[in-house]
């Protein structure tokens, strides 16, 4: 039984494909940022922890 009121179409952002394509680009980005991070301080740069934080919290907002 089933309600067809609460039915609605899937966009293309919540297909399968498409969260696929999203998750690949969020991981994609934390990884960029952990890379960076990581080099950052393999090497001694300065880290900015509020700018990576920031990075991060866009990069994850795309979920």
């Amino acid at each position: 039984m089933s309600n067809d009121d609460d039915y609605t179409a899937p966009n293309e952002e919540n297909r399968f494909g498409g969260r696929v394509r999203r998750y690949a680009r969020v991981g994609a980005s934390a990884s960029k940022l952990a890379a960076r991070l990581a080099t950052g301080k393999v090497f001694g740069g300065d880290v900015d922890h509020a700018k990576y934080a920031a990075e991060l919290t866009s990069a994850l907002g795309g979920l």
